[in-house]
């Protein structure tokens, strides 16, 4: 009876230890950049690609169905060979990574009512802050290097 007690007392300290080194380990790596930090990196990302932010209303969301069915429908339709490749290419970035924050930029509506076309979504790494994808309207995506400056926040995904 001795013994049973003494396995049951190391094996709720081994519990308690590793408990506190998940806990440890959760504070010091933080798995996602908030939705001020992905509209903030995707701001930046749009302006390099030359966009002015000011003719353009941004909306942050994590739901990447619109990117999904898009692509897919691509891959699937009779699209030309370019919009299978670039649709493939897509479907590969959305493939390797599980957490996103899609951004999606529309025109602001013009004073005198008239309707504006034109916009650019940025997908971005909810865990890194990588900007994976600027799509923009009615053009070819831009697929920034991998090899990109990192963001202040930006650091390889947590284990």
């Amino acid at each position: 009876m001795r013994t049973a007690s003494k396995y049951t007392c190391a094996a709720a300290g081994i519990m308690v230890c590793l408990g506190y080194l998940a806990l440890e380990t959760q504070a010091e790596c933080p798995k996602r950049i908030s939705l001020q930090e992905a509209l903030d990196i995707a701001n930046r990302a749009v302006q390099k690609a030359g966009f002015d932010l000011g003719d353009l209303d941004a909306t942050v969301g994590q739901d990447i169905q619109e990117w999904t069915e898009d692509v897919r429908m691509h891959i699937r339709g009779n699209a030309g060979e370019k919009a299978k490749q670039e649709a493939e290419q897509m479907d590969s970035v959305l493939r390797s990574h599980t957490n996103f924050f899609s951004v999606s930029y529309s025109p602001k509506p013009h004073p005198k009512g008239y309707h504006r076309l034109g916009g650019v979504s940025v997908l971005l790494d909810a865990d890194t802050g990588r900007v994976l994808i600027i799509q923009p309207a009615h053009r070819k995506a831009i697929y920034p290097k991998a090899a990109q400056k990192k963001n202040k926040r930006q650091s390889e995904p947590c284990q």
